[in-house]
């Protein structure tokens, strides 16, 4: 079986450094694609030029909005070949302008095991029909279509913003079931709806100027819980927070990326 996330983030080697792609519509916030969805086909690349099995680390720099329902051209080279891991950097570009640039850590991730390490317990949350779905029509909560909600299912715990703060725990998963895997967790670490929306709920679009992701381990398959968080708010801009853990409590993902805030 072919999942839509494969397929659609899928590459096309042209060259010894090139690489083309298509940035499917339904992986949109409102027209915009997703940074972490955009990300993955450079991620891709990445691990085909270094020849290495896993992003271990991937900070990426947003330059334009992507076009959706359009080709893209991707670049990477290795620029490091280590024992254990490799560098690389990649760029995404369409109609000869770079929308993206990225720089990673590349190599093999350990076996899930449940050895004792200093990690943060996932969130409490309510059971998943005891949730909040995050939909994907005008009535997402940032007033316009979200269709990547379509396509990750998103349960939001009812409660967030209960004490006023910008942060909130939610449940995540591909909608045609997917199992999770590292490139997936670059997806979800850019995935939810911002923070802010909490305090600030006319705020509207917020778009990713920065996103660094870590990815720890592989996750188990299931669903993802996640924390997500910005008590970093200053003038136009902010910094936001996420954890992801996968459903053996295991912490899997660690994000922070840099943000402005648009009405």
């Amino acid at each position: 079986m072919t999942y839509a996330f494969d397929a659609d983030t899928s590459i096309t080697r042209v060259s010894d450094d090139t690489w083309t792609t298509h940035l499917d519509p339904k992986w949109s916030i409102n027209v915009v694609p997703n940074g972490g969805y955009s990300g993955t086909s450079i991620v891709r690349a990445m691990l085909e030029a270094t020849e290495r099995e896993h992003p271990l680390s991937v900070t990426t720099h947003f330059y334009k909005t992507c076009e959706p329902d359009s080709d893209a051209t991707v670049h990477a080279q290795e620029l490091r070949a280590g024992s254990r891991s490799a560098n690389a950097s990649g760029t995404l570009s369409q109609e000869g302008i770079t929308r993206s640039h990225s720089v990673a850590v590349l190599g093999t991730l350990p076996e899930p095991t449940h050895e004792e390490v200093n990690a943060p317990a996932p969130p409490e949350l309510p059971a998943l029909d005891d949730c909040f779905v995050r939909r994907s029509d005008e009535h997402s909560g940032q007033g316009f279509p979200i269709p990547l909600a379509d396509m990750v299912e998103m349960r939001l715990d009812r409660e967030l913003g209960a004490g006023g703060l910008p942060e909130f725990g939610a449940w995540m998963r591909f909608a045609d079931e997917r199992p999770p895997d590292p490139l997936a967790l670059i997806l979800f670490a850019d995935s939810l709806p911002p923070a802010p929306l909490i305090v600030r709920p006319n705020i509207g679009w917020v778009p990713t100027l920065e996103l660094t992701v870590h990815v720890r381990r592989k996750p188990v398959n299931g669903w993802i819980r996640a924390s997500v968080s910005s008590h970093d708010m200053q003038g136009p801009l902010l910094v936001e927070n996420v954890f992801l853990w996968d459903e053996s409590d295991a912490l899997v993902c660690q994000a922070r990326q840099l943000a402005m805030l648009l009405r």
